[in-house]
């Protein structure tokens, strides 16, 4: 996939986030990574129709975002979103939470729907879990149940804000094992992530950006091999001391 933006810019008050963004590059697996504060949700949810930005536009291959009500919706139809929280309906089980978008947004019949949530349980080894509600499930369980349901949708991008900040060694290790997978098998996919490992294994591209904007891009094993800013450096050098 291409992604461009055209001077992206976004503005909280005085506070100036994404300072005219011009990007132009390939991938299908990209990591956002940078220091807390650096803008990296923000961009995220830009790129997802979630907020308009101040001024700018961006484009997914040659469709340019116009920021119009049903435009905007017909953009985020297309898209998967996970975020920090998995916001599964607390009151509808596993196979519940995932059905509900295919059946009342992309018109599927329940047999349909029920099908595609299935099959998708099975491959991921959730088959099992699919009647309990969120809270008999682990923070892992729960953080993949959210991940299939934005598959289910077959969208042509998925966006993760930090899936696993919220869980412990373990359950982060379920879920990035689950996205690694869906990586190699083609799923195109912008992930904002701390796990380092995660980036340097499982994506194709990575982006670097902080307070001062994006710093580096560049595909993956040159990113960690041979960083050219010497922000970049600093910051992989700090946290992989450890």
């Amino acid at each position: 996939m291409r992604l461009r933006t055209k001077d992206l810019t976004m503005k909280f008050e005085d506070q100036v986030v994404l300072d005219r963004l011009n990007l132009d590059f390939s991938f299908n697996s990209l990591a956002i990574i940078g220091p807390s504060g650096g803008g990296k949700s923000t961009f995220l949810r830009v790129l997802g129709g979630l907020i308009e930005p101040t001024s700018g536009t961006f484009a997914f291959d040659d469709d340019w975002a116009a920021f119009e009500e049903d435009k905007l919706y017909q953009l985020r139809k297309q898209i998967g979103f996970v975020f920090q929280s998995h916001g599964l309906f607390p009151h509808l089980s596993a196979l519940e939470n995932i059905t509900l978008p295919l059946i009342h947004t992309f018109k599927y019949s329940k047999a349909e729907a029920n099908e595609k949530a299935r099959v998708l349980l099975e491959r991921f080894n959730l088959e099992h879990e699919k009647d309990k509600y969120p809270h008999m499930l682990s923070g892992g369980q729960q953080q993949r149940i959210a991940i299939i349901r934005a598959v289910a949708i077959s969208p042509k991008i998925l966006l993760l804000d930090e899936p696993t900040s919220a869980l412990d060694p373990e359950l982060s290790a379920e879920v990035l094992i689950m996205l690694r997978e869906l990586a190699e098998t083609g799923m195109c996919m912008i992930v904002v992530t701390h796990h380092l490992g995660f980036a340097k294994n499982a994506t194709d591209m990575v982006l670097y950006m902080d307070e001062q904007g994006i710093k580096e891009i560049a595909p993956t094993t040159q990113f960690f091999t041979s960083p050219k800013s010497e922000d970049v450096n600093r910051f992989l050098s700090k946290l992989m001391e450890f």
